[in-house]
């Protein structure tokens, strides 16, 4: 019977210790706010995001070149009340291409064009694709697949008068086909004004 109970006693140990490192694996979610979107036929959607939603600093970089890269990463998910994630939203950037140096640049200029960067967002209609979403998956709940509509800013190319910041935006088409579009800006360099746009 002692025997009994200590091999009870151990198992139980071990569940709870399997159970303890499956859930390290998974990101902590904090919600950002409850019933932030009623859907067409009254269901709630709720606004999570993970507790650290911010990638790590480039280990290479300078400090202007590593501010810059995590100033402008975030991720949001839509979810309904039954926890069904309808789709995420992630925008990053401004951050530059491998051959950029960020280091010619003025700090008011970088700050011109992380406002530029904030003041896009989003480039997309996030209603429209939240009942999207929620359609698809009330046609096959096992089937769907949340979606993930991403806005990425990139700033590829430093010349003696102009900043080049090019914004992807990567959005559903449906049934887990995705498109790409790109925008390409131009700024001032001395100045970080918008001198063209698309």
């Amino acid at each position: 019977m002692r025997t009994r109970a200590k091999s009870l006693a151990l198992l139980l140990v071990l569940l709870l210790a399997l159970s303890g490192c499956k859930g390290s694996d998974v990101p902590e979610k904090v919600q950002v706010e409850e019933h932030a979107y009623t859907l067409f036929d009254g269901a709630e959607v709720s606004v999570w995001r993970y507790a650290e939603d911010r990638i790590p600093a480039e280990e290479n970089g300078s400090e202007e070149e590593t501010a810059l890269h995590v100033a402008l990463d975030s991720k949001r998910i839509y979810q309904l009340e039954d926890g069904t994630e309808l789709l995420a939203t992630r925008f990053l950037g401004p951050e530059p291409a491998e051959e950029v140096s960020l280091e010619v640049l003025e700090p008011e200029v970088r700050a011109c064009i992380l406002g530029f960067a904030q003041a896009q967002r989003p480039l997309y209609d996030l209603e429209a694709y939240l009942e999207q979403a929620y359609a698809e998956q009330r046609r096959a709940p096992k089937e769907f697949r949340g979606y993930l509509l991403t806005q990425e800013s990139h700033i590829t190319a430093v010349d003696d008068t102009t900043v080049t910041v090019t914004v992807a935006v990567t959005l559903p088409l449906g049934n887990g086909e995705y498109h790409t579009d790109s925008s390409v800006y131009s700024f001032a360099r001395n100045t970080g004004t918008l001198v063209e746009e698309p």
